[in-house]
């Protein structure tokens, strides 16, 4: 499903999109631990979060290329266990030449316990990524992903989500503007990141 808006499609994650949103992730995270493990690493996982069920997101299309994505997720648990289960071999046999560090070891494990390590007060809807290709930005193309996902969210009768988000990132302003509320500081990968929530209605899933 699509809609048009200022010239630009936004239209509904599909499994389909995956290749092309994780080519935009490596580019517009580059520094994150994800990324260091390849694009078609990142495609599987974003192949996961389309098809899961308990996953989705947003894609901004202009002329027929992916310029912008978001994705989310009800529970990021159930998400790594249904990627797990279905790409358990394709994705060892991707990542398994670059575990010989023992710093990606270190950060494959806090991901997989990131879950749980993020507290149980938080809420377990969350922004997953969102990057908008570098020529695209400033024109609003983020705000509208972040609005789909608030309302996709309410239609799954989600109260509240949440965001990660690098200390030092200019994206803090970025959902500091849009309404979420900064609630915690915790150390991921070494770094700190910034916990936001935002509330969108009622309390039905949290």
């Amino acid at each position: 499903m699509c809609e048009e808006q200022s010239n630009i499609r936004f239209c509904t994650l599909k499994a389909e999109h995956a290749k092309k949103i994780a080519r935009l992730h490596s580019l517009g995270v580059p520094e994150g631990f994800i990324s260091s493990l390849g694009e078609e690493f990142i495609g599987y996982i974003y192949e996961g979060v389309a098809s899961s069920g308990t996953g989705f997101g947003f894609v901004a299309v202009k002329d027929g290329e992916v310029i912008g994505f978001i994705c989310c997720a009800e529970s990021v648990s159930s998400i790594y266990k249904y990627i797990l289960k279905k790409h358990f071999f394709r994705l060892v046999f991707v990542i398994l030449p670059k575990m010989f560090r023992f710093c990606n070891v270190r950060n494959a494990i806090e991901t997989l316990l990131y879950p749980s390590r993020a507290g149980s007060s938080l809420p377990s809807v969350e922004i997953l990524a969102i990057v908008v290709e570098e020529k695209a930005r400033n024109r609003g193309i983020g705000q509208i992903l972040v609005e789909r996902a608030i309302n996709e969210s309410v239609k799954r009768g989600v109260g509240k989500m949440k965001v990660m988000v690098g200390e030092p990132l200019a994206a803090n302003l970025f959902y500091a503007h849009l309404g979420f509320q900064l609630v915690g500081r915790y150390r991921h990968h070494g770094h700190l990141a910034n916990a936001y929530v935002k509330v969108l209605g009622k309390d039905v899933k949290s």
